[in-house]
């Protein structure tokens, strides 16, 4: 199985392998939310595993949010916990997916990806923005081997900083 395969992302997700999950979006993601005025805004979380900002997005009124995954099964836990068509869910490689947004949420996503595909990542994210989109994240610019405490420790040092 290759790291990016729908196959290895699967039986992480069936394993409960996912140390990167917070429970919750990260504080910097929370904070940019919460000053959102534009509740329209067409939202894609790509690679969203268990998708705790789609959730947090649609418990803020948001409906215009898709989540994107390779794997089916954070998708199916997704669909069960937020009220969104299930045109929304979308199972998918997203380097194979084309559709406009205006926002663009990154949390884990980036860092899971080897960093040869970083600079795909860059133009592909570049591709699927609308003129004026933009790319909201906490991006880590090293492979993510650290377990989900350290990386919540992480993201708040990294907004307190500013």
């Amino acid at each position: 199985m290759t790291k990016l395969s729908k196959e290895y992302w699967e039986k992480r997700y069936i394993d409960n392998s996912t140390s990167w999950d917070l429970g919750e979006p990260s504080t910097p993601i929370k904070e940019y939310i919460d000053q959102l005025k534009y509740k329209d805004s067409k939202i894609l979380i790509p690679g969203a595993g268990n998708a705790h900002e789609a959730n947090y997005l649609f418990e803020n009124g948001f409906k215009n949010i898709y989540i994107l995954d390779i794997a089916p099964s954070p998708l199916e836990y997704a669909k069960k916990r937020i009220n969104l068509p299930s045109s929304h869910f979308i199972q998918q490689d997203y380097f194979k997916y084309s559709e406009l947004y205006d926002i663009i949420f990154e949390q884990t996503f980036f860092c899971a990806l080897e960093p040869r595909f970083r600079e795909s990542y860059v133009k592909k994210t570049h591709t699927l923005l609308k003129d004026g989109g933009c790319l909201i994240g906490v991006l880590f610019n090293f492979e993510n081997k650290l377990d989900g405490t350290t990386i919540r420790r992480l993201c708040n040092r990294i907004y307190e900083s500013f």
